[in-house]
């Protein structure tokens, strides 16, 4: 008979809970730490990191933290554009590789959330 296409493995599991098609908000993923040593790093703490090493924009202005064009076409980043009365507001989430990658930078510098 013909191969039935299975589901894709690379869903994202977070207490066995999916969001976003796979997609993970900078909250959801600071949310779900399983190490206890990590549990102080919230979402604000972890945009600082990711500015500070040039992994999101730093400005001033609406793309405020969304990815810089190198680490958006990995793939470790989906940006989501809404309006928000009438301005459009940019929202940027983790694929499953860039929650992998988030991890592995976090774990590297610890000692910024000290």
């Amino acid at each position: 008979g013909k191969n039935v296409q299975s589901e894709p493995s690379n869903t994202i599991h977070v207490e066995h809970k999916q969001y976003n098609n796979n997609l993970l908000s900078m909250a959801q993923f600071t949310d779900n730490w399983n190490e206890s040593h990590l549990k102080k790093i919230n979402r604000n703490k972890l945009f600082e990191l990711l500015r500070s090493k040039k992994v999101l924009k730093n400005t001033r202005s609406i793309d405020r933290n969304t990815p810089v064009d190198s680490f958006k076409d990995k793939g470790y980043f989906v940006v989501r554009e809404s309006v928000r009365g009438n301005e459009n507001v940019y929202t940027t989430l983790l694929t499953e590789s860039g929650a992998k990658y988030v991890s592995y930078l976090v774990n590297q510098n610890l000692d910024y959330f000290a």
